[in-house]
């Protein structure tokens, strides 16, 4: 794909502020939201357990231990639990995946323009923007992934330069597999792309060997210490949301471990597959016309979709292959698309444009006021008066903040405690979640409108603050 592609100076200026814009905005924005409920279980994750028990795996079964440990020392270098401390690894991680895949684009597409159109595509990217801001481990498995395929292109070259790809895949893919279980299809696809890319070139076990020497060094320790957990996690994959999802939307009763394991590498090598022929589509000049408008398409509406609140599921997924997918569009977009006056360039902008509108939507999209919440509470609550929280699992970011007055939850569905609380208590301040325009309304605050007077509300980010009184 290497062929040079020159944007106009005015275009070219422009991507290289905006790429100097996305790089602040990751180190800029941290501070600014207080954390929301999956932040909050981080920092508690990270706060209240040892690095032995982090990293033995038993406070999180869905997650390798890694980003935890991680967290933990930044949180005990800096001697701080601020938002932006706990928040300052994903925005590190980030800017070191905009390293890579300058690094990835200067070696896939060539030495014109393409590589300043890739990274700053995935620097203004809404996902990535919106996970370099938030305190979990996505970030970490994007740059892991990133890692794997810099190591798998540098192994392409004889010399120093198997070696170093071979350092990078054992890196990238020992560091993934640390952090999440997602790595397991990314380097299943990844590795069908990489082996049908040997197999139409000159086959060379020389160029081989290395690389799948260092994967077999990563997946040892991995089998050795996440295999039990990985076994627990498939045994009850009922717990990953997504999943659960899947088979209610589909009326199933599920698949068994090991066959939702197999059924997740087929679909990866499916997809790798798919990389593969869609590759020869774009070595075709014809079929390159044909296809790139889809592709870039394709991109700028799921740029867009990822701006869109929520599917978090979802999105976790897609953050980790979309610097590879910015490498294809910024090639698409300079080499399948028609130029004018010889300089292609209108479609690179134009997806740039997109790109900053969706990243400014997500990074201005604000997160659950927790710490709004918590201050208000503390200026107003008194001591005969008691706190309440739905869903039970909101005391872990209201708690986050230290309040001055603990808070009462119960059992999700019920409000048994409630009412045995309302029977000692003069007055009820619920928390209540308002996630969207029409908010759900929780067992305990039907019960305490059925059951008792109303008397204030203030309305905080997705959340409202709920006074009541006994009638």
């Amino acid at each position: 794909m290497a062929a040079e592609a020159r944007l106009a100076a005015p275009a070219r200026r422009l991507l290289w502020a905006l790429l100097l814009l996305g790089c602040l905005a990751r180190l800029a924005l941290g501070g600014v939201d207080s954390l929301w409920l999956d932040e909050a279980i981080s920092v508690r994750v990270a706060t209240t357990n040892t690095p032995a028990v982090l990293w033995n795996a038993k406070v999180d079964p869905r997650h390798p231990p890694l980003y935890y440990v991680l967290l933990r020392a930044n949180i005990v270098a800096w001697g701080s639990q601020s938002e932006f401390v706990v928040r300052l690894p994903s925005a590190l991680a980030s800017l070191a995946g905009l390293a890579v895949t300058a690094w990835l684009a200067r070696r896939l597409l060539g030495a014109g323009d393409g590589p300043l159109l890739a990274t700053t595509l995935l620097a203004l990217a809404p996902l990535d923007l919106w996970y370099a801001g938030e305190a979990r481990m996505y970030s970490l498995v994007t740059l892991a992934t990133l890692l794997l395929v810099a190591g798998l292109v540098a192994a392409r070259s004889p010399g120093a330069g198997r070696i170093l790809g071979a350092a990078l895949v054992g890196l990238g893919l020992g560091a993934g597999l640390q952090t999440s279980f997602v790595m397991i299809p990314l380097w299943a696809t990844l590795t069908a792309i990489w082996l049908a890319d040997w197999r139409r070139g000159a086959r060379r076990l020389d160029a081989v060997w290395p690389p799948a020497a260092a994967m077999a060094l990563a997946w040892w320790p991995f089998v050795a210490w996440r295999g039990p957990q990985l076994v627990r996690l498939l045994d009850s994959p009922d717990t990953v949301f997504l999943y659960r999802r899947l088979v209610e939307a589909v009326g199933g009763a599920g698949l068994a471990g090991v066959l939702l394991l197999a059924a997740l590498l087929a679909l990866a090598a499916a997809a790798g597959i798919g990389a593969a022929w869609l590759r020869r589509a774009l070595a075709d000049p014809a079929s390159r016309r044909r296809v790139g408008p889809w592709i870039l398409a394709g991109f700028a509406i799921a740029t867009v979709v990822a701006a869109v609140p929520r599917f978090y599921t979802v999105k976790r997924l897609l953050v980790t292959i979309w610097p590879i997918a910015a490498l294809l569009v910024a090639w698409v977009s300079l080499h399948a698309t028609p130029a004018r006056r010889g300089r292609p360039g209108t479609t690179a902008v134009a997806l740039v444009g997109v790109s900053l509108l969706a990243g400014l939507t997500a990074v201005l999209t604000p997160r659950d006021d927790w710490r709004g919440v918590v201050a208000f509470l503390d200026g107003r609550v008194t001591g005969e008066a008691q706190v309440w929280l739905d869903p039970p699992w909101n005391e872990v970011p209201y708690a986050t903040y230290a309040p001055r007055h603990p808070a009462g939850t119960g059992a999700i569905g019920r409000i048994d405690r409630l009412v045995e609380t309302a029977a000692s208590s003069a007055e009820i301040w619920l928390v209540a979640e308002r996630p969207g325009p029409s908010p759900p309304t929780s067992r305990s605050e039907a019960w305490l409108d059925a059951h008792w007077e109303l008397v204030e509300r203030h309305a905080f980010v997705r959340l409202e603050v709920r006074r009541y009184r006994r009638p």
